[in-house]
């Protein structure tokens, strides 16, 4: 009996796809990839937003110095320290700020309304502006010495922080010339240093490889930003 010849072609090795080894191994791969992108990934991440928020702060510190020469009044700068709600652990520290004015207040209202007896009343220029999430501003006197220093204007009644435990605050001024109220003698320099918080607690204690200072210039009021090692 003749045999009919077999019309279906051999399949090549490329027609029949992956075997379950092969899709294994490649499987295998792209984890080792990711897991080897992904910290780099978050790492870039957050150094984007430490610099950004640096960069912020700079910005409104330069606006509200402008703002003091062509008001002719001189403009408060406050750094907030407190415990922020929405973190699951939260320690207390600087992370936010904001511009004030103080007028003298005019009538009895105005004084009473004030809730401060030493007759001004406190204009904001600007709301509490919160850094974003997980950047701090250092709290240690080697690289923050605008939170730090006992020479600074300190606010220890609880100032009320939009979803956070009430806090307290650090305080220079812009003079109506653009200079500021931050001591100008010796050698002491006036500046303040952002860090994630989570870099902090992994370094126990200490400066963390990234971070970016910020430093105010006591006589001109002008603020410069160093940023070596972010990353």
């Amino acid at each position: 009996m003749k045999r009919i010849p077999n019309s279906t072609p051999a399949m090549t090795k490329q027609q029949r796809g992956f075997s379950m080894i092969e899709l294994l191994v490649v499987m295998g791969v792209i984890a080792i990839i990711l897991a080897m992108a992904v910290p780099a990934m978050q790492s870039m991440l957050a150094g984007n937003k430490l610099v950004q928020a640096a960069d912020d702060l700079q910005s409104a510190l330069a606006t509200m110095q402008q703002e003091a020469i062509k008001g002719n009044e001189a403009v408060e700068v406050r750094f907030y320290t407190f415990r922020d709600l929405n973190l699951p652990i939260s320690n207390p520290q600087f992370r936010a700020y904001q511009f004030v004015k103080k007028v003298t207040a005019t009538t009895e209202r105005d004084r009473k309304s004030s809730g401060r007896n030493d007759g001004f009343v406190v204009i904001p220029l600007s709301k509490i502006e919160r850094l974003p999430e997980g950047v701090i501003m250092l709290n240690e006197s080697e690289y923050s010495t605008l939170i730090t220093s006992q020479k600074m204007i300190r606010e220890t009644r609880n100032v009320r922080i939009p979803d956070s435990e009430d806090g307290e605050y650090y305080a220079f001024h812009f003079r109506p010339d653009g200079s500021t109220t931050l001591p100008k003698t010796g050698s002491e320099q006036w500046y303040v240093t952002l860090v994630n918080e989570a870099d902090v607690l992994a370094n126990a204690g200490g400066l963390p490889a990234n971070f970016v200072t910020l430093q105010v210039d006591a006589h001109n009021g002008t603020v410069r930003k160093f940023q070596p090692g972010v990353q």
